[in-house]
């Protein structure tokens, strides 16, 4: 299926810095000012940082219900401006991100629907080429008829020096082999049947070359798929990090600890569980700790060093009201919980978050999506402890 891709530069002004009724910052430090990006978001899923037109800032990405878009930071003003990648698809976009899929040197964007009704075909797995800076975009499919899918990731999976897109939901965990610079895809290539989940992680998790892929079960379980060294096509049976994690929401591959392999981070929403899976000897042995437990059904989490003392720290954003926005303050893995806006009198959920500079001050911001009132705001570092 093909829906037109265009382009909507708004008339209106710039997205100015304006308080937002809503959700309110909690007061601790350093988040002290909250700003809007847009208001009109209905069920934002996905908040990526990017910058899409190479120049040098961060932007923000945002996909959800039956649209893609991005905000243009303009030169670290703290003002954005709203472009549209693409809308009235329908496809109920459940996850996303931006990657340089043909090769080109700017970032594109993959993107993954997950409904199934047959009168309007939504779900699939589509590109989205960059073809002038953020201001023009060129949809491509990758599998049209692909449904049920809930979570993604890109790498390079096969060797071959190309993006690949793996994808899991209700039908298993696949992969599509990139083959020419997103011109051509592969059929999808099944992993595993039972691999469905909510969201997979890509990266060599056991130090031998090659790309792995972690998943956040729908079996209520986090689990990590080895692949064959120089055998693409073949992969290991899952080797189960956690179990009776009830509903494992998303999973992370990042150097957690700094030394030098990839680690684990990953939330379990009904069970409460924000979980750190640690690396042990680079080759995949993982020992899991739940590194907080007091934080109402964790949906969605960022890692990025928050508070500028060289280490990685946890943001968690619930999908569930009353909730609180926190970060967790990484002090040589022993992690505190800091609120930085609670939606106790809003009955607000958040949906979606991303960590990043978004004003140029050397600092991480923190972007977020919000349920009930449709809205992505960003909330400002100011530096101070």
């Amino acid at each position: 299926m093909t829906a037109n891709v265009r382009l909507l530069v708004l008339a209106s002004t710039l997205l100015a810095s304006v308080a937002l009724g809503g959700p309110a910052l909690a007061g601790d430090a350093p988040f002290t000012e909250e700003h809007v990006l847009g208001s009109d978001v209905s069920g934002p899923s996905r908040v990526i940082a990017v910058d899409f037109d190479g120049d040098g800032d961060q932007d923000v990405f945002v996909a959800n219900r039956d649209r893609l878009r991005w905000y243009d930071n303009k030169k670290n003003s703290k003002e954005f401006k709203e472009r549209i990648i693409e809308e009235g698809t329908y496809r109920e976009y459940e996850d996303a991100d931006g990657v340089d899929v043909d090769g080109d040197g700017v970032l594109d964007v993959v993107a993954v629907g997950h409904q199934q009704q047959a009168f309007d075909k939504t779900g699939g797995v589509v590109w989205l080429e960059n073809v002038s800076k953020g201001r023009a975009w060129k949809r491509h499919e990758i599998d049209a008829e692909a449904v049920s899918i809930r979570g993604m990731t890109v790498g390079d999976l096969d060797g071959d020096g190309d993006i690949v897109v793996a994808v899991t939901g209700y039908v298993g965990l696949h992969w599509y082999a990139n083959e020419g610079k997103g011109a051509s895809w592969g059929k999808a290539v099944l992993i595993a049947e039972k691999g469905t989940g909510w969201d997979v992680a890509a990266g060599d998790l056991d130090g031998d070359g090659d790309v792995d892929l972690a998943l956040a079960g729908m079996e209520h379980e986090f689990a990590w798929y080895p692949s064959e060294p120089k055998t693409p096509e073949k992969w290991g049976a899952p080797k189960v990090l956690k179990n009776e994690c009830k509903f494992a929401r998303e999973v992370i591959a990042v150097d957690a600890d700094g030394d030098g392999d990839l680690d684990l981070v990953g939330v379990a929403r009904t069970a409460g569980l924000v979980l750190y899976f640690d690396n042990a000897d680079g080759k995949g042995t993982f020992g899991p700790d739940v590194i907080c437990d007091d934080v109402k059904e964790p949906g969605s989490i960022a890692v990025a060093d928050m508070d500028g003392d060289g280490d990685l720290d946890v943001v968690v954003a619930p999908g569930d009201y009353p909730s609180e926005l926190a970060w967790l303050e990484n002090d040589d893995l022993d992690f505190e919980k800091r609120v930085v806006a609670s939606t106790a009198k809003s009955r607000d959920a958040y949906i979606g978050v991303a960590a990043a500079d978004l004003d140029g001050d050397g600092d991480t911001d923190v972007v977020v999506g919000s349920y009930a009132t449709g809205s992505v705001r960003w909330l400002e570092n100011s530096g101070k402890k």
